[in-house]
């Protein structure tokens, strides 16, 4: 079993705002979390995607549109198609809403 959280705090607008990124697997050790996005950086070179040579980042050089897309076509855990990753923001109010990433990506 293995898990990942990741809270990112800041201001945007003016205004508080909080983003809990959080993966989980069982049975899987932290594939989802290190050997699948590996795989699918390699994938993203292979067509082209990723054109940056040189150590950099993910953020740097991958546009995340890209990579959740490859993952929704390629990734397959158990019955369910992409990255199992949870995404919740806490608003200004302190009410927690949950979130596609999808959404978080194009804001």
């Amino acid at each position: 079993m293995g898990c990942l959280k990741i809270v990112v705090v800041g201001k945007k607008g003016g205004e508080k705002n909080t983003h809990i990124f959080s993966m989980s697997s069982r049975g899987q050790g932290m594939g989802e979390g290190t050997g699948i996005p590996a795989a699918l950086g390699a994938m993203l070179i292979g067509t082209g995607k990723i054109e940056a040579k040189g150590v950099f980042p993910p953020e740097v050089s991958v546009n995340p549109l890209d990579l959740l897309e490859l993952a929704q076509k390629q990734v397959k855990i158990g019955d369910k198609r992409g990255l199992p990753i949870a995404v919740q923001q806490i608003d200004k109010e302190e009410k927690l809403r949950h979130l596609d990433i999808r959404q978080l990506v194009q804001q």
